[in-house]
């Protein structure tokens, strides 16, 4: 399929020609290359009679969001006063970008075609990771710059579907990816990894400058608005995930004399660090549902790693900020069930218990201090014990693996067959209970083919 102009670029394309050629008429060249200078590698840019040291991190950002540019420029050779600045503001098909200086009259305003910005942004990335696979010195200081965060920039400037583009996004344009929102063990219990694809770092959420109550709401928002910004202090500066529903054009079909286009929806989420992290904005596109339970599993699972009893000052205990993030909104969502005009939903529950199955010797379920718990404690909604042999079966099956694997001896296991049948039992046991007790499921120890990745909550 043709690329399309967007709007009503398929229809007036002429007329899109015409204008995109008037705006290169009025362009200036956008001269950012890779080079070496003094003896040192970098990305430049020159401006008049300026060659200037270009900041990968900040040339990433000027691709997702206009305005002032900060630490666009970095100081190379001898320390100069003052800095020069860096302001950009988005047209339709160009960049107007304002460069000027904090301490001299110097100020000058440049046009930039949003095409040639983005090749050449990627070439001059490019190139530079070519000169860190090679070991050649950089003109960047540790300072200002780690190597993995130049590499995270040349990662993410090559996931076109995301970069500015006169065109309309397809489907064939996009590499879906996934999110990771993994919590990290420390003593607070809040340091988590967060990536898309292989563009991430380690990150923190402070507890004493958040309200969790306010981050679940505003990831509920996007099972409303399908669109949200969810923020994550981090000592009074905050990574920021925006999430936002977008169409993809999938086909383009003649019917009689017009035309008609098919679409397929997807997530585009962007993650903005925080200021202590120095790194870029990392953006992508994934699967809605996916992108939507790795972030409410991951502060779930957060919250599982606090104390039961916390001696902490403002450290929430296990089960109160277990209930902050817990939302029957983003449940039903996920279970993909629709609203309802005659009816209200259901806002909160409150857990008392959280359980996880993972079938070991003689043992298949644990409570959240890791101890076993026998079915037999279990009550169903009415109050009676739960009968469910067909489970303990199941579960049973891990013995002969888990005396294999201590004793060294190989063992073989159908375990896509295995955690099929196990997940089908799990959520039938989650039918039985009330909504005070919350069930995961976790692959067990022996299972080394990442057939199911981590937990997972039954809803």
């Amino acid at each position: 399929m043709e690329k399309l102009y967007k709007g009503l670029g398929d229809i007036m394309k002429d007329s899109v020609d015409r204008e995109i050629a008037r705006c290169r008429e009025n362009a200036h060249p956008f001269l950012l290359s890779c080079h070496e200078k003094d003896g040192k590698w970098g990305v430049w840019l020159d401006f008049g009679q300026n060659t200037l040291l270009v900041n990968p991190v900040a040339l990433v950002n000027s691709l997702f969001n206009e305005g002032h540019q900060t630490g666009f420029f970095l100081p190379f050779g001898e320390p100069a006063s003052g800095h020069f600045m860096f302001t950009t503001r988005y047209g339709k098909y160009s960049i107007a970008a304002q460069l000027g200086h904090s301490m001299l009259s110097i100020s000058g305003q440049q046009m930039y075609m949003i095409d040639e910005y983005v090749s050449k942004s990627q070439t001059a990335l490019e190139n530079l990771k070519k000169v860190i696979d090679q070991g050649l010195p950089l003109a960047y200081h540790r300072k200002y710059l780690s190597s993995e965060s130049i590499l995270t920039c040349c990662s993410q400037v090559g996931v076109d579907a995301v970069l500015p583009s006169f065109f309309t996004l397809r489907v064939q344009d996009i590499k879906v990816e996934s999110l990771l929102f993994e919590p990290q063990k420390d003593e607070w219990c809040e340091n988590f990894m967060i990536s898309l694809g292989n563009r991430g770092y380690r990150i923190c959420l402070t507890h004493w400058d958040s309200n969790m109550e306010k981050i679940r709401h505003e990831l509920e928002s996007y099972v409303f608005e399908k669109k949200t910004t969810v923020k994550l202090p981090f000592d009074t500066s905050e990574t920021v995930l925006r999430l936002e529903r977008i169409n993809a054009l999938d086909s383009v079909s003649n019917v009689a004399h017009y035309k008609t286009f098919q679409y397929k929806d997807f997530i585009q989420v962007t993650i903005e660090p925080n200021e202590f992290v120095n790194m870029p904005v990392i953006k992508g596109i994934c699967d809605e549902k996916e992108v939507i339970r790795t972030l409410y599993e991951g502060l779930l699972k957060m919250a599982r790693q606090h104390p039961e009893h916390s001696d902490e000052e403002d450290l929430p205990s296990r089960m109160i900020i277990y209930n902050q993030y817990k939302s029957p909104i983003i449940e039903m969502f996920l279970r993909g069930e629709s609203f309802k005009y005659d009816e209200y939903l259901i806002r909160q529950v409150h857990v008392k218990q959280v359980l996880t199955i993972c079938p070991d010797y003689d043992y298949f379920m644990m409570d959240d201090e890791g101890d076993p718990y026998d079915l037999d404690d279990l009550q169903d909604k009415n109050g009676k014990t739960i009968v469910f042999p067909e489970l303990e079966s199941w579960a049973s099956e891990m013995r002969e693996i888990v005396v294999a694997s201590e004793t060294g001896k190989a063992y073989e296991k159908d375990w896509a067959d295995y955690h099929a049948r196990g997940l089908s039992l799990c959520s039938r046991l989650r039918e039985m209970l009330s909504t005070e007790t919350d069930i995961w499921y976790n692959p067990p120890f022996e299972d080394k083919t990442g057939t199911v990745k981590g937990m997972i909550l039954m809803i």
